[in-house]
């Protein structure tokens, strides 16, 4: 999302944190803090920025030259350049504001230019200090606010602009009292558009996380790290402070400072310790370039399988992407450009082995009896389905080939089931398996096949043991033993 929000509440004496590099050389950078000590109005601030402007190196005199030179190359031009000097002057008009005639009211500029504003309501220091400010500031900064505020005059809604008195000790104290207008905030969305919300860039500044104050310089700063959880998150905290003296540290912990085990390494190699070897620049640059090759023949590969799949509602042809983040990041999928799977529209996942690969055909629909499989081999057990079965076809995407594969241990007797639970006698895996299916299987000893695996039982070989087929014969052993108790018979079981 945005840093900064839609709607903000301040008042007068509100504590603020700035979110722009405002002016670094005067150290009022992201993360500098202050206090607002007044709302200035923002057509106020606009007419002085104009009257700064017009009153450096005469300016009306230079505007009035230039308009001579235009004059006469237009006439000697002809008529067609006055017509295009008119139409150009009429394309270029900026915001004027329009305000009427009071009698406190202050008169900027001259001729036909002329704003009046009514500065009695404001405090004069606060006006003076403005106009000090904007006096020191170079014409090309000047030139910038007034058209910066030209735009937030004609298209935005804020009519009163922050008068923040930011705090740093030692610095030059007249330079810290600022008029804060809105500053533009963007986002990004791929190759699609670009989202731009323009807001005044402060946020209350009582407290902040850790998390979200990554890349901030705090003047005052008190630090509480209990309950650090993540590597490298109390060096973040700690290293937000400018200086000891304006700093304090709560709860501190040895146990709250983790380490990362890559930078333990790095750092014990360096002492000559070679089982320590980590990574070397060299090293991780090959290992990304590397990555980066394989990432883009794997993107242009799934696009040239699934990029003329039409969606199953409006028939649009699917797009190809892959998840970015959560539990399914690297996961490819397909979607229809026009509307989601709530609308019915097609969203589904797709395997990353290619549709048009050859496959082998050693592994096929078996029929029982024939080519001499046994009837019935698979009958009384219990199956589950991990990965995708190309072989067979049939399905898309994750359900590659799964429909026919359970139809055919059906026909030869056994059981399909939709989880792995403990009547599960064994785990299918095609290509792909669900890694957590198989650990679940592990820790339930539940043996796994393959194909291949799966083709000689069907053709008359031994079953793999399973954890139910070891508790009959426990069982079977110890009711031997007691019947034979029963006789006066010991047996070794």
């Amino acid at each position: 999302g945005c840093r900064v929000n839609n709607y903000y509440e301040m008042k007068k004496d509100s504590q603020v944190m700035l979110l722009w590099n405002l002016d670094v050389r005067g150290k009022l950078a992201n993360g500098s803090r202050g206090v607002i000590k007044d709302f200035f109005p923002a057509v106020g601030y606009y007419c002085l920025v104009k009257e700064e402007i017009q009153s450096r190196g005469n300016k009306g005199c230079k505007e009035q030259k230039q308009s001579t030179n235009n004059e006469t190359t237009t006439n000697n031009a002809g008529q067609d350049g006055k017509q295009q000097s008119e139409e150009k002057n009429e394309t270029e008009v900026k915001y004027e504001p329009e305000l009427e005639d009071e009698p406190n009211s202050k008169k900027i500029g001259s001729g036909s230019s002329v704003y009046n504003y009514n500065f009695s309501n404001i405090n004069s220091d606060y006006v003076e200090n403005v106009k000090g400010f904007l006096c020191n500031s170079s014409d090309t900064l000047l030139e910038y606010e007034e058209e910066e505020m030209s735009g937030i005059l004609s298209e935005s809604k804020i009519k009163l602009l922050p008068y923040v008195h930011f705090t740093d000790m030692g610095s030059n104290q007249s330079n810290r009292k600022r008029v804060i207008r809105p500053r533009p905030f963007t986002k990004d969305f791929g190759n699609v558009a670009t989202a731009t919300r323009w807001q005044i860039p402060l946020v209350l500044a009582w407290a902040i996380s850790i998390h979200k104050s990554q890349g901030l310089t705090i003047e005052r700063l008190s630090v509480n790290l209990d309950g650090c959880f993540a590597v490298g998150q109390a060096y973040v905290a700690c290293s937000r402070g400018k200086d000891l003296k304006s700093m304090t540290v709560k709860n501190f912990k040895p146990a709250e400072i983790k380490t990362s085990e890559k930078v333990k390494n790095f750092y014990q190699s360096l002492n000559g310790d070679a089982s320590s070897y980590t990574s070397t620049w060299r090293d991780t640059i090959d290992e990304f370039d590397k990555c980066a090759k394989e990432k883009i023949q794997q993107q242009k590969h799934m696009s040239s399988c699934y990029k003329n799949t039409p969606c199953v509602s409006c028939g649009r042809m699917c797009v190809v992407r892959q998840i970015k983040s959560d539990r399914n990041k690297g996961k490819w999928y397909i979607a229809c450009p026009t509307g989601g799977k709530r609308d019915g529209h097609t969203w589904e996942f797709v395997n990353t082995m290619p549709l048009t690969t050859p496959v082998g055909t050693s592994f096929k629909m078996f029929v029982p009896g024939q080519d001499g499989t046994v009837p019935e081999k698979l009958l009384g057990k219990q199956f589950f389905l991990t990965g995708i079965f190309p072989e067979l076809g049939g399905g898309f995407g994750l359900k590659l080939g799964k429909e026919k594969m359970r139809e055919l241990i059906q026909n030869f007797g056994g059981k399909v089931t939709g989880s792995i639970s403990g009547k599960t006698d064994y785990v299918v895996t095609g290509i792909e398996p669900g890694k957590t299916r198989l650990e679940d299987a592990a820790k339930r000893r539940i043996a796994s096949i393959d194909c291949s695996a799966l083709k000689d039982i069907l053709m008359g070989g031994a079953l793999p043991a399973t954890k139910t087929n070891s508790a009959e014969t426990k069982t079977k052993a110890i009711n031997t033993y007691f019947q034979a108790s029963r006789h006066g018979c010991s047996y070794d079981v």
